[in-house]
């Protein structure tokens, strides 16, 4: 046993400046961030946090390439999410979990090249959440979606029983390759 592995470093997030939003997410989505990614995560959020009424988000890049945005201030949001999952998150944490569930629901866009983008996405932001004071919740709001999507399609529950652990699906059928399934 090699006794010299180091833990890799926590992903660092930094925060995107005003100036730079719309050419950050452009650079990293194209048009689809304000017509595909940035919808789904506002009304994931609404579904998921009664007491949420809107406002501003502000942006994040990950050092490992990824991006998050996240419901401004210090609130806590009591949640209730799609996989009877219920509980209490940060604003931030609540920014994290919507922005999974955008990320995995976006992954199977008809748009090949955009839905490995967002598959690619949701797993270096599952990455960064592993590190997150909060993690337990932001797992446990994302984690039981899996087996919601088990039991809500049949086409794939072999493949995604075979690779639980993973979080994506590795079969072919209905063009969802490694598609995510968290």
């Amino acid at each position: 046993m090699n006794e010299n592995l180091e833990e890799p470093p926590p992903v660092a997030r930094h925060l995107v400046p005003e100036d730079r939003r719309l050419a950050v997410t452009a650079e990293l989505f194209g048009a689809h961030f304000p017509l595909m990614i940035e919808p789904v995560v506002y009304g994931i959020t609404e579904r998921m946090a009664e007491s949420y009424s809107g406002g501003y988000w502000p942006m994040y890049t990950l050092d490992n390439g990824d991006f998050y945005m996240a419901p401004e201030g210090d609130q806590v949001f009591a949640v209730s999410c799609d996989n009877y999952f219920t509980g209490k998150l940060s604003a931030d944490a609540l920014g994290i979990t919507a922005g999974l569930y955008a990320f995995s629901h976006c992954s199977f866009s008809r748009d090949e090249a955009f839905g490995r983008v967002c598959a690619q996405h949701y797993h270096w932001l599952r990455a960064f959440m592993y590190d997150h004071p909060e993690v337990a919740g932001v797992s446990a709001g994302v984690k039981a979606r899996l087996f919601a999507a088990v039991l809500g399609c049949r086409a794939h529950t072999e493949c995604v029983v075979k690779n639980l652990s993973y979080d994506f699906c590795s079969g072919t059928s209905n063009g969802h390759k490694n598609r995510v399934w968290a």
